[in-house]
């Protein structure tokens, strides 16, 4: 009994390892959201102020430095005062999207 155990020990010590940056993420988007409530937007007397900005993108696609297209087909509306969140696996292109963006 003692040998699985000894042998299965160093993948759990990997796999917790591999875990802890996930788990450290997770936290900071739970403090952020606990903290969310506390904090309060001051804005000016002036009702009238209109957002303006929106973000379109119609079949759009993009590549840097002459590379094959890292993004294609992307189509995008984001309007005014919105708030948008991007997720996605390691890879998927999410930074991308933010310099395409930008």
């Amino acid at each position: 009994m003692r040998g699985p155990i000894v042998h299965g020990f160093p993948k759990a010590i990997e796999k917790l390892s591999q875990l802890r940056p996930a788990w450290q993420r997770i936290d900071r988007l739970i403090q952020l959201l606990i903290n969310e409530g506390k904090r309060t937007l001051h804005t000016s007397d002036n009702n009238h102020y209109q957002q303006k900005g929106a973000i379109t993108m119609r079949n759009a696609s993009f590549s840097w430095n002459g590379h094959d297209d890292c993004l294609s087909s992307l189509n995008i509306d984001i309007v005014p005062g919105t708030f948008v969140g991007i997720v996605g696996v390691v890879g998927s292109g999410k930074s991308s999207l933010f310099a395409a963006i930008l």
